[in-house]
C-alpha cells in the first residue's frame, strides 16, 4: 500500500517537470511567444518561475523520502532524478561570461524572431559579464538581469519600449546608462541599487520620471533630459528619492518651465550646455 501511494505521488509530480523553456540553441534558452508569427523571448532554464519572474530551483529526488542506495526506484522516479541532474548541469554552465543573443534563431528547421527578454531570464547570474542584445528586442521583463553583479555594460536596443520591475536591480558593475529612444515604460526599481551608475541619458518619450527606478544609485550625479515639458515625477511604494546631490540637464530654451514647476524648481536643474565636458 505504501509503495503504491509513493508511486501515485511521483506520477502526480511528473507534469510539474515541464521545462520553463521551449528550446535551447547555443547556450541561450527560449520560450515561443507566438507560433503563428514565429517569435520567441529569451528565458531561464529552471522548471518553475516564482514571484516577479524569478526562477525557482526544484530538487525532486532530494525530498522524496527514498533510500537511493538500497531501494529499487521506479522508471518515473528515475526520470525525475535525470531531470534534476540536467538542471544541476545547466546551473553550472548557463549564462557565464559573454552571452550573445541573435536576432533570429533556428530550431527544428523553423526560424524564430527574438522579440524580448523574459522575466527572470538572467536572474542572479553573477558570472555574466557582457550581454549583446539584437535590435529586434522590444521589451525587457521583470528581474531579467537582477543581481547580475558582474555585468559591466549593456546596450539596450533602441526598439525597447518597456523595462520591467527590478530588471537591472543590483547590477553593481554598471557605470553609465543610455535608455532607448522609444522607451515608454520604465518600471519601479528598474536600476535600483546600481551603485556604479554615474550618469543617465533619459529619452523624451518618458513623460513620467520614475524616481524609484534609480533608488539608492548613490553615485548617480547627472541625468540628461531632452524633454520639452517637465515630466511628472513618480515615487511609488513610499520610498522617496533624494536628488540633492544630482544635476538635471535640460534644453536651455525650456529651462524656465522647470524653474516654474512646483517640483522641479526645488531641484538642481541646469541647461545642457552648462555640463562639464
Amino acid at each position: 500500500m505504501k509503495r503504491t501511494l509513493i508511486i501515485a505521488l511521483l506520477l502526480c509530480l511528473v507534469p510539474c517537470c515541464a521545462m520553463a523553456f521551449d528550446f535551447e540553441v547555443d547556450g541561450v534558452y527560449y520560450n515561443i511567444t507566438d507560433r503563428a508569427k514565429r517569435t520567441v523571448e529569451v528565458t531561464h532554464w529552471e522548471e518553475k518561475t516564482g514571484e516577479r519572474g524569478k526562477p525557482m530551483r526544484v530538487q525532486h529526488h532530494h525530498c522524496c523520502g527514498h533510500d537511493h542506495a538500497n531501494e529499487q526506484l521506479t522508471p518515473e522516479h528515475l526520470k525525475l532524478i535525470k531531470l534534476d541532474e540536467e538542471a544541476v548541469q545547466r546551473e553550472r554552465t548557463a549564462y557565464i561570461g559573454k552571452v550573445n543573443v541573435p536576432a533570429v534563431v533556428r530550431y527544428k528547421g523553423v526560424k524564430y524572431k527574438v522579440v524580448g527578454v523574459g522575466d527572470g531570464s538572467f536572474y542572479s547570474r553573477e558570472r555574466l559579464t557582457e550581454i549583446t542584445l539584437p535590435s529586434t528586442i522590444t521589451y525587457i521583463g521583470e528581474g531579467a538581469f537582477e543581481n547580475c553583479s558582474a555585468l559591466k555594460e549593456v546596450q539596450i536596443p533602441a526598439a525597447v519600449t518597456r523595462i520591467g520591475f527590478a530588471a537591472f536591480r543590483r547590477c553593481l558593475a554598471l557605470t553609465t546608462l543610455t535608455l532607448p529612444s522609444d522607451l515608454r515604460t520604465l518600471d519601479i526599481y528598474a536600476f535600483a541599487f546600481c551603485t556604479g551608475i554615474t550618469q543617465v541619458q533619459m529619452p523624451a518619450t518618458l513623460d513620467r520620471f520614475p524616481g524609484n527606478a534609480f533608488f539608492h544609485c548613490v553615485r548617480l550625479k547627472s541625468i540628461f533630459m531632452p524633454h520639452a515639458v517637465p515630466p511628472i515625477v513618480g515615487n511609488d511604494y513610499g520610498l522617496k528619492m533624494d536628488f540633492k546631490n544630482m544635476v538635471f540637464y535640460v534644453p536651455e530654451k525650456v529651462l524656465p518651465l522647470y524653474q516654474k514647476d512646483e517640483y522641479w524648481c526645488k531641484q538642481n536643474v541646469q541647461p545642457i550646455n552648462n555640463r562639464k565636458k
